[in-house]
């Protein structure tokens, strides 16, 4: 008699049928477009940004120009070196809104000294530097010591600021600073402006403080939870206060690129770079390392948002159009890096 085998039913050891696996990796693929898009889509837009004006018959002569061009790259660069000194308190959890208020205060103090009192202009630079770092102790000292809530610290710091500089300045810009200065805010090497040089330099110098020294961490620990920061032995307030004088100095150096570049100071060049440096801070946030603040992501925002806002203009669009630019790119980002950083934080604990 022949024994017929019984058909086996399916267990757990027998191979995975040819149509799951190419569900599955299907589904995976779908996931890593989906993370490329989230962390580049907006570089990618910046890239369609850039074509769409290119090729534009209202802006094809204009855009592409190697003078536009140079100058976007410059104007671009004093409030790309702001919105990174911005997002240094940002990462401990801590507003400045006295960015903007503090470049406008140390580029008058600048142009004054190499102008009305004789200074050089290295000994210039260094008291933009200075004065900045100044009072971005100041905030940290207020909000620190004084335990007032960052937003109306830095808001009422960059409301004294501007009392301040109209006082001494009589609403009269400071001109005649030194042709070597200006020969370099409007230098180009390579074809490319020295401004923009500068800007590479700052951002490679917060990239390494961002990513190689344990500075970032604390820093980074302090933003996500205080109160865990301090039982884990991190000097909390010490480096709180450190967040704002960097942030204070990296005005001060914008100050110094921005008197080279206009050859004077204006009382109130700088004021209104608080707006779009914390724009794209917030936006950069939702790229490249979507949930978090990061150099690069800070560059592509801002750029975006610079080559948007400089198309509609050769357009012909209003001036209040960069506002809503702004203000919306301001919204958005802040909306999104909160949603991303919550989702990380929820990946991590699980």
């Amino acid at each position: 008699m022949t024994i017929q085998e019984q058909p086996r039913a399916a267990g757990p050891t027998d191979k995975t049928p040819t149509s799951v696996v190419e569900a599955s990796a299907s589904h995976t693929r779908r996931r890593r477009v989906a993370a490329g898009l989230e962390k580049y889509g907006l570089a990618f837009l910046l890239v369609i940004i850039v074509l769409y004006f290119s090729f534009d018959p209202a802006t094809r002569e204009t855009f592409p120009s190697a003078a536009n061009i140079s100058v976007l790259l410059a104007s671009q660069s004093v409030l790309a070196i702001v919105a990174l000194g911005a997002m240094i308190p940002l990462i401990a959890g801590q507003f400045d809104l006295s960015t903007g208020a503090i470049t406008a205060l140390c580029a008058v103090v600048s142009a004054a000294a190499m102008t009305e009192h004789g200074s050089g202009i290295f000994a210039g630079v260094v008291l933009a530097v200075a004065v900045g770092g100044i009072v971005g102790l100041l905030n940290g000292v207020v909000v620190c010591y004084l335990r007032v809530t960052s937003i109306i610290a830095t808001l009422g710091t960059s409301t004294l600021i501007g009392g301040i500089v109209s006082q001494s300045t009589a609403g009269a810009s400071i001109v005649g600073i030194p042709s070597k200065m200006t020969e370099f805010g409007s230098g180009e090497l390579g074809g490319l402006p020295n401004a923009f040089f500068v800007l590479i330099g700052v951002s490679l110098v917060t990239a390494y403080m961002l990513h190689w020294i344990p500075m970032s961490r604390y820093l980074s620990a302090i933003g996500a939870s205080r109160q865990t920061a301090v039982l884990l032995g991190i000097p909390v307030v010490r480096l709180t206060v450190v967040s704002y004088v960097l942030s204070g100095v990296f005005a001060g150096i914008a100050a110094a690129l921005l008197v080279a570049r206009t050859g004077g100071a204006n009382p109130t060049s700088g004021l209104e770079l608080t707006l779009p440096a914390l724009a794209a801070v917030f936006l950069g946030a939702t790229v490249v390392a979507p949930g978090r603040f990061n150099v690069l992501g800070l560059l592509i925002a801002l750029f975006f948002l610079a080559a948007l806002s400089n198309g509609l203009t050769l357009m012909g669009a209003p001036d209040y159009v960069q506002a809503y630019v702004n203000g919306g790119a301001l919204i958005v980002g802040v909306a999104f890096s909160a949603l991303l950083a919550g989702r990380r934080r929820g990946t991590q604990a699980t």
